[in-house]
């Protein structure tokens, strides 16, 4: 669309993205002080995406910044899955990840449960 693709529009500000993800945190950790918890970064667009829409990549990347930087801040409960590591995740339509790319992120997961049942041995 014309629209977006030369006016920036994002339905949550980045601002908010942060506050609401940390006031999420906060609650799991207060509920649950002993869980692990897994964030999982936001994987880049294709480039049709990025080509119709205002910015697209440069969003994603700095919701991905916002994730980084609060998990350096509970660092010790949790972990961040970069899905961008692995080669080809998503769908032709360059948004929902694909079959490929739910294995990857599931195998993370189990192979950090691993190494948390481990440390608790």
């Amino acid at each position: 669309s014309t629209i977006t693709k030369n006016r920036k529009i994002t339905f949550v500000n980045i601002d908010l993205f942060e506050a609401c993800l940390r006031v999420m945190l906060v609650r799991i950790r207060k509920n649950n002080p002993n869980i692990n918890i897994f964030l999982l970064k936001i994987l880049q667009t294709n480039r049709k995406n990025i080509s119709r829409s205002y910015n697209f990549d440069i969003n994603i990347q700095e919701y991905n910044d916002v994730i980084e930087k609060v998990s350096c801040e509970f660092h010790s409960s949790m972990k961040v899955i970069d899905p961008n590591f692995h080669y080809e995740g998503l769908l032709k339509d360059g948004i929902h990840i694909n079959k490929r790319m739910h294995g990857y992120i599931s195998d993370q997961i189990l192979q950090n449960i691993g190494k948390v049942a481990t440390e608790y041995k």
